[in-house]
């Protein structure tokens, strides 16, 4: 896994919030007998039991033993360097009575995330001479220490044992180490000595100088997504590390990542470049876990792969632009305006405004005089498929057309100057809208047989004349508002006349 190296002062040992130079020994700092050192605490055993600073083989400071003026070390053998390069180390004084035990705290630490503490043991003789008034007798008066252990409680979990070996391990430091994920931002350690018999025996702990170091917890587990596609519409951005997103993680839930680690997206397998948080347009994006505190991801080859495809603009199709409210209501649907579609499933919602701001109309079925816009818009998602709609439909007062008027009508017969005979009608015409804007409709049951359109303004003025080949619309947009007549005529020689609004 990728790694990088992390600052790990805060992640030392601590008491009271102190880092580790503040409470392990240090280097040239004075041997003294059951002296607790600082960052540390002490069982309650008796004097000469308590935790102690020693240098070398030496337990402690020269005290005074019963009917004896002095203890002399000076006959005593040394231990190796410590591992750590340290002259003074730890030490704890046993009996086969008496576990002395000392303990400190390791803060900094940071919940479900994994590290190893590593640290050295060993054992040795208490070996003095007893100097008595006018006389000097040698003693080696100490045992070895049957074990020593350290081990983890309060926010972690683990301990390592050494049993001293009589040759292998005595006077000899033998490393070791503890695993642990921790369970809270600190947790308690524990150094305890065992003695082999009624002598005391001396075991010794030393420490590096940065004896905890976070270990990777990005689990090497690939992350579980919900969909390996996703469509995403064309002005929104998409939040690729959206919980929405992801089905499982290796630790912890996509609602709920634990501190130090999260989710990272890039756009190739190998977490290459710089990771991606949104996007705004197609693209195939990989997922990896990672872990904040060590610097390492779960996997070097992502398989949770996500496709995003953006959908492009789509506006609504309409057949008419312009509604006549009905009488006497004075509303119109506004849905009956919507051509036919059928590249699209999403609902039709209509707005008083291009930009679909505001409240949507409640009622299109029953839309008031006004001007109203349609959307497609995507109920699961919550998008609208265009952020501008020129789908435009204006509804008029209320206006009774009049349609499918006879040739022979009184109020429809062509003007005097039109030089136009009407004749009986022989098919069913119809015009629409009426009112009208920009484009009218006619409709006839046989449209083969229709030969020419013709419109006439209020004067008789004729402002419209199709081709040999009508078509059944006509472009309005250009002639000015007021009432005109529309005259169809059929290769039958029928004609149908119909009186239509343009309104502006």
């Amino acid at each position: 896994m990728k790694r990088k190296l992390l600052h790990t002062a805060a992640l030392m040992f601590s008491c009271f919030g102190l880092v580790q130079a503040q409470f392990l020994p240090k280097v040239n700092t004075p041997a003294c007998l059951s002296c607790v050192p600082a960052g540390w605490h002490g069982s309650s055993v008796p004097a000469g039991h308590m935790p102690s600073v020693s240098k070398n083989l030496y337990y402690g400071s020269p005290y005074k033993l019963d009917n004896f003026t002095q203890v002399d070390y000076s006959f005593a053998p040394t231990l190796p360097a410590a591992p750590s390069g340290k002259s003074t180390f730890l030490s704890i004084n046993n009996t086969k009575d008496i576990q002395t035990s000392a303990f400190s705290v390791i803060t900094g630490l940071v919940k479900h995330h994994r590290y190893k503490v590593n640290f050295s043991l060993s054992t040795a003789r208490i070996h003095y001479n007893h100097k008595k008034t006018g006389n000097q007798m040698n003693y080696a008066v100490s045992g070895y220490a049957k074990s020593a252990k350290v081990s983890l409680s309060n926010g972690a979990f683990g301990s390592e044992e050494v049993v001293f070996t009589p040759g292998t391990h005595t006077d000899k430091w033998v490393p070791a180490s503890i695993t642990f994920t921790a369970l809270d931002k600190q947790a308690d350690l524990h150094f305890t000595g065992t003695g082999s018999n009624a002598s005391p025996g001396i075991a010794n702990l030393d420490f590096p100088a940065a004896p905890v170091q976070p270990l990777c917890s990005a689990t090497p587990k690939q992350i579980a997504l919900k969909t390996n596609k996703v469509n995403a519409f064309y002005s929104k951005t998409f939040d690729l590390a959206s919980s929405k997103n992801i089905a499982q993680l290796p630790v912890g839930t996509p609602d709920n990542i634990p501190d130090g680690f999260s989710v990272k997206v890039f756009d190739n397998p190998n977490h290459t470049g710089s990771p991606v948080k949104t996007i705004s347009k197609t693209g195939t994006f990989y997922y990896f876990f990672y872990d904040e505190v060590f610097g390492c991801y779960n996997t070097d080859h992502s398989t949770a792969k996500l496709t995003v495809e953006y959908m492009a603009e789509v506006q609504v199709p309409l057949k008419a632009s312009t509604l006549t409210n009905t009488c006497p209501q004075n509303t119109a649907n506004l849905n009956n305006a919507v051509a036919t579609f059928n590249g699209s499933s999403y609902p039709v919602v209509w707005f008083d405004n291009p930009t679909h701001s505001g409240l949507r109309v409640r009622t299109p079925e029953a839309a008031t005089t006004g001007t109203y816009y349609a959307f497609f818009y995507d109920v699961e998602k919550g998008y609208f498929l265009t952020d501008h709609s020129v789908a435009k439909v204006k509804t008029l007062q209320c206006v009774t057309p009049v349609l499918n008027i006879n040739a022979r009508t009184a109020a429809n017969e062509a003007p005097e100057n039109s030089g136009i005979q009407d004749t009986d009608v022989t098919s069913e015409i119809n015009v629409y809208p009426n009112p009208v804007s920009d484009l009218l409709n006619i409709e006839s049951a046989d449209w083969e047989n229709v030969s020419a359109v013709q419109i006439y303004n209020a004067n008789g003025k004729q402002v419209y004349q199709s081709g040999s080949k009508p078509a059944n619309t006509v472009d309005t947009k250009n002639l000015p508002a007021g009432t005109y007549r529309v005259k169809v005529s059929g290769k039958d020689h029928s004609v149908h006349n119909s009186r239509i609004l343009i309104v502006r």
